[in-house]
């Protein structure tokens, strides 16, 4: 169990993450999210972040373990099935990347980002 000064550093470590993120330094934020994970390593938000870092970061095959762990920990997440395929189509993996989409159509709520589904599978023609 964690201390709660450990906990305080925690929560400033994934906030700096977020700010790297935010402001375009992906490499900067993966590092530190990667940090993060090895330290909470089933909290699925750090590692959904750790993903798109690295995914924005071009480390297409990093980011696709990142989202699996994702959905490993929360099943029902649909921004990572999205995301995944995404990764998936940068790396020209079409099959892999539809069935990532397939199981986020079954399971989306919601209505935007069920069009971004179709979006996505009508631009690549899955």
């Amino acid at each position: 169990m964690l201390k709660e000064n450990e906990l305080q550093i925690l929560e400033e470590n994934y906030e700096d993450a977020i700010r790297f993120f935010n402001n375009g330094l992906f490499l900067k934020a993966s590092e530190l999210l990667k940090d993060l994970a090895v330290q909470k390593p089933t909290t699925w938000q750090i590692w959904f972040s750790l993903a798109k870092a690295l995914q924005k970061s071009k480390e297409y095959k990093k980011a696709i373990t990142a989202y699996n762990i994702v959905l490993v920990l929360d099943s029902t997440n649909t921004k990572a099935y999205f995301y995944l395929a995404e990764s998936y189509l940068s790396i020209n993996k079409k099959e892999a990347a539809k069935e990532a989409l397939e199981k986020a159509t079954k399971i989306c709520t919601n209505d935007l980002l069920k069009d971004q589904i179709l979006i996505l599978k009508n631009q690549n023609g899955l």
